[in-house]
């Protein structure tokens, strides 16, 4: 595996709609100190040998105060073109063929019945790619296949089956606790969730998903229409969402972009792994997103899978005002919760009664609060990884610097300056 991690399933076009009451989908979020903003810390020159980087490469050296200056400069951006429903419906007919534009009454969730044919029975599954990709789903839904006639509704001679997307969504940001926010929310009686926790369905698939990438991932629909290398992104994975189910409700954990990103460095990162080849990595990253802005929109170096990807570290998945500000502009304010990652890990409890508050759902009674408090914490930092301690204090600086003008447009777009990360990571966190 290569130093980032990539789809293990790309570009299928799925046929599924999931059954459940809520479908929640994950991500994840840390502090900075409270000095001057951007140190003087000047990059050297690295070279890469890749396309797209090739092209975008500059033999100049960075100064971080100077890059800070342009990130804050770009961050004021004007709101995107937003693709209207005609225009999404010629693009993707077959989405539109299978979800109606009206779901019943008196469920929280979008759901419909579809016709359960004879041809349908037949081939049940046949064409579910989750059953095809993920193994556990198989393995579930061959459990629950001769049970399905149980749930069928029989009108005037016809079987039908109630279908049903999302509720809600977490959708974001990897490597923030999202699996430990995922899993103790199902845990809440109210909660219905999907057969596995990342479907990737609308990000990497094009149909219906969110999981951690949700939120920042737009690889599939770049694919499919034709979002040339000079341009912002013509058609976003909230698009789609937003057209078939204007009144999603999303979840986005955030923590420290620094510690997310070493964080993410750990997990998907096999063989060697050192904080020096980390800050090797980060310097690399930097330099190339300081010359993509030299050449292309801002928007298209945030969100360009290809560019991303050539990245050795993922710096635009802690750009996260940039893709919130999308989301906002889209869906609005009421629409999205959002929730420090260090918040949520001194305060558990609290910060789940927030988000059911959200979601319109009871708070946890003392004895399903006693239960959600007494399981461990998810999804935590191996032990092979746990002597490598914390990164090198210079590269600790040089992604403060960098995520500052972010983090600070981030507050001022949440009115909240506990998104300047401005003090250190707590103890608690430590294992994440």
């Amino acid at each position: 595996m290569s130093r980032r991690c990539r789809s293990r399933a790309q570009l299928f076009l799925l046929l599924l709609v999931l059954a459940l009451t809520f479908f929640f989908i994950v991500s994840y979020a840390t502090w900075r100190d409270n000095r001057s903003p951007v140190s003087s810390f000047t990059l050297k020159d690295v070279s890469h040998t890749t396309s797209l980087s090739t092209d975008i490469h500059s033999t100049n050296s960075v100064n971080m105060e100077d890059l800070s200056e342009i990130i804050s400069y770009k961050l004021e951006l004007p709101p995107r073109k937003v693709p209207d429903r005609e225009e999404l419906m010629k693009l993707n007919p077959h989405l539109f063929s299978v979800v109606p534009p009206q779901f019943l009454p008196n469920i929280r969730s979008p759901c419909w019945y579809e016709e359960f044919t004879d041809e349908l029975a037949s081939n049940l599954y046949s064409n579910n790619l989750f059953y095809l990709v993920y193994e556990s789903v198989e393995i579930q839904l061959r459990k629950l296949k001769p049970d399905v006639p149980k749930y069928l509704q029989h009108v005037n001679g016809k079987q039908y089956r109630l279908r049903c997307l999302a509720y809600a969504y977490i959708m974001g940001q990897p490597k923030c606790g999202t699996s430990d926010l995922f899993f103790r929310m199902k845990m809440h009686p109210q909660i219905g969730t999907v057969l596995t926790k990342e479907p990737h369905w609308w990000s990497w698939i094009g149909f219906v998903d969110g999981s951690t990438s949700t939120m920042w991932n737009n690889q599939v629909w770049g694919y499919y229409y034709n979002t040339t290398e000079d341009t912002e992104p013509r058609v976003m994975t909230m698009d789609f969402i937003h057209a078939v189910t204007p009144q999603a409700k999303f979840i986005a954990i955030l923590r420290d972009p620094g510690e997310r990103l070493f964080s993410e460095y750990l997990y998907c990162t096999n063989g060697n792994k050192s904080v020096q080849d980390f800050h090797v990595m980060v310097e690399e990253s930097v330099q190339m997103f300081y010359s993509c802005l030299s050449k292309r929109s801002f928007r298209w170096c945030v969100y360009e899978t290809e560019f991303n990807y050539q990245m050795p570290a993922k710096l635009n998945v802690g750009m996260y005002v940039v893709f919130l500000m999308d989301w906002i502009g889209l869906y609005g304010r009421d629409h999205i919760f959002i929730v420090r990652f260090e918040d949520y890990a001194n305060n558990l409890v609290d910060e789940l009664n927030r988000a059911y508050k959200f979601l319109n759902i009871d708070p946890l009674t003392a004895e399903e609060e006693a239960r959600v408090n007494s399981k461990p914490a998810w999804n935590t930092r191996r032990a092979e990884d746990k002597p490598l301690g914390d990164m090198l204090s210079e590269t600790k600086e040089l992604l403060r610097d960098f995520y500052w003008p972010f983090n600070v447009k981030l507050a001022s777009v949440l009115d909240d300056e506990g998104f300047h990360w401005n003090a250190d990571p707590v103890s608690e966190l430590e294992n994440f």
